[in-house]
């Protein structure tokens, strides 16, 4: 995409090369989307960005420690999270190419004692999450840090979530689990003799000169280590203190971006493992039924206008990370934060100087002021079908919400153009009168052209609801066969939990009723003497009883060290 720099003399006069120039030009770039990323003066971040293995970018933005006023810079050492995974996945194909295992050998073949159905798993299916192994940083209230902030071993992380029930058996649905991979790592050390971080170290990290990059802590601590945040309650705070070993085989390192920058380039380069192998790595997890998901081995896949990506991210207490190489462009691009809530998501500016480096920037749109009566005319709904856009306003805000999907909130941006994450969109009159919506998003090359079809159901309004109501609607509520939870959260709002760990934001409109606007239902909670007896949930013409039985029996867990 870009030649190599060169200097020319003409007329005894050093002149840059247009390549100079374009690379120039691309760190202001990149510069300003770091700095318009991160607050100056608040938890930082480091990127890199390289092409065909060679560094064309490195910058940083922010602080790495905020008390000591010590900015990040390119070379900041940050916890790595998740993006472990695709090093412990690494190993395991080492081993399966050397012949010491099969991707298709169980799990009871190296723990025997493993219960069912969990033990029936195939390494594959660990690999890639369809093993249906519970995730141990899911467990309610598990991720304190009495639990987290003392060192474990492989085998007392597993004792962490072994009994827990298994609702799905191996290969019947995919669920992101963390205790897969402290498995993977269980294996490692069962077929090496060794630790799994010794396994990494002596077949990765070593061979390929990652110097930055460590499976432990040393006592005097890392030169250069970035200092961890959270936000809590709306502020900046130290996250809970954390011993390294909580993440296991899939959450256990600490490196630069330049080191996951020479990571990936040998990844992917076949310099790490064989080349079917690596194939299967980078290959969609497939279901019992055919279904498919885009996962592999530690990678996950998306699109950049039309074009396949593969990357990862990573977060634990105080960081989050992100990682993508886009293989027709032979680039890579990592971004590291020390914050588990940056104001902007790691994956987001990853994605954006993906984009700048391949030559198809997205624009750099920031909120203005709006005036919510005159943008009225532009409210309603777009499209038909399942794929309908209802674009309107509530409480002062303006949302969007595509068929059944939670609505997201956009940010006005001038000129009819409106933005969340890296989507934006524009309403544009036409001649004939008709408002047109066009919407850009990151996968796609092309932007969505969609007429305004109709007018969008009148929204109704939050209400303040008095802490104490909203404490008394907490508890464990029975439907039929099934439970779910409703939860306080930073003693501000409810959560609905249910199903899988899957939890939404509940908004009262009365207070006794609730909007859950993810799944376009309502709940309404119902008192008798003083107390919650249960819950309606109310969807379209479907009513569902629930009865209170019981209170929560620890707090809704906080930052996991997980990542997609």
């Amino acid at each position: 995409m870009r030649a190599l720099l060169t200097i020319a003399t003409i007329a005894g006069t050093l002149i840059a090369s247009p390549a100079a120039a374009a690379n120039k030009q691309l760190k202001q770039q990149a510069d300003a989307i770091l700095s318009s990323s991160f607050d100056a003066a608040g938890p930082g971040a480091s990127a890199i960005i390289t092409e065909h293995g060679k560094t064309i970018y490195a910058g940083s933005a922010g602080l790495a420690d905020i008390e000591a006023r010590r900015p990040a810079r390119p070379d900041t050492v940050y916890y790595l999270g998740s993006v472990s995974k695709q090093y412990t996945a690494a190993v395991i194909l080492q081993l399966a190419s050397e012949g010491k295992l099969s991707l298709s050998d169980p799990l009871s073949k190296f723990l025997p004692d493993y219960p069912e159905p969990g033990r029936e798993a195939t390494v594959a299916q660990l690999l890639n999450h369809t093993a249906g192994i519970p995730n141990y940083a899911n467990i309610t209230g598990w991720m304190s840090e009495p639990n987290i902030n003392r060192p474990y071993t492989t085998q007392q992380l597993i004792a962490v979530f072994k009994g827990l029930p298994q609702e799905d058996k191996p290969g019947e649905d995919w669920e992101y689990s963390n205790s897969g991979y402290v498995l993977l790592g269980a294996i490692i050390e069962k077929v090496t003799g060794k630790p799994w971080q010794q396994a990494v170290r002596d077949r990765i990290l070593r061979p390929l000169a990652l110097n930055e990059t460590l499976t432990s802590l040393p006592k005097g601590g890392v030169p250069g280590m970035a200092k961890g945040y959270s936000l809590i309650n709306d502020k900046l705070a130290p996250p809970m203190k954390f011993d390294l070993s909580i993440g296991g085989a899939g959450g256990g390192l600490i490196g630069t971006a330049s080191d996951l920058a020479k990571w990936s380039d040998a990844l992917h380069h076949g310099r790490v493992v064989p080349g079917p192998y690596y194939q299967q790595m980078i290959t969609p997890a497939k279901l019992n039924d055919g279904r498919s998901f885009p996962y592999g081995f530690g990678l996950k896949f998306a699109k950049l206008h039309d074009e396949q990506v593969i990357g990862h991210g990573g977060r634990i207490p105080g960081f989050s990370t992100f990682g993508l190489y886009l293989p027709k462009e032979d680039l890579f691009v990592a971004v590291l934060t020390n914050s588990d809530a940056p104001r902007t998501a790691p994956e987001d500016v990853a994605t954006r100087l993906a984009a700048l480096a391949a030559g198809r920037p997205f624009p750099m749109l920031s909120e203005t002021k709006a005036d919510p009566a005159a943008l009225q005319k532009l409210f309603g709904l777009y499209g038909e079908g399942m794929d309908q856009h209802r674009f309107f306003s509530r409480d002062g805000k303006f949302y969007l919400r595509t068929g059944n999907q939670p609505a997201h909130e956009v940010h006005f941006a001038g000129d009819n153009r409106f933005f969340y994450d890296l989507v934006w969109l524009q309403v544009r009159p036409q001649p004939s009168g008709i408002l047109m919506m066009e919407i850009h998003v990151p996968t796609l090359t092309a932007a969505a052209v969609l007429p305004r079809t109709g007018s969008a159901p009148e929204e109704r309004a939050t209400v303040n609801v008095p802490v104490e109501v909203l404490r008394s609607y907490t508890g464990v509520y029975k439907a039929g066969a099934g439970t779910g939870k409703i939860m306080l959260v930073d003693g501000k709002y409810l959560v609905l939990q249910h199903g899988k760990d899957a939890t939404t934001r509940l908004r009262p409109v009365s207070n006794i009723e609730f909007l859950d606007d993810d799944e376009n239902s309502s709940v309404i909670f119902k008192t008798a003497g003083g107390k919650t007896t249960g819950l309606t949930v109310k969807r379209g013409d479907h009513d569902v009883e629930a009865e209170r039985i019981g209170d929560l029996m620890a707090s809704p867990p906080s930052a996991s060290p997980d990542a997609r």
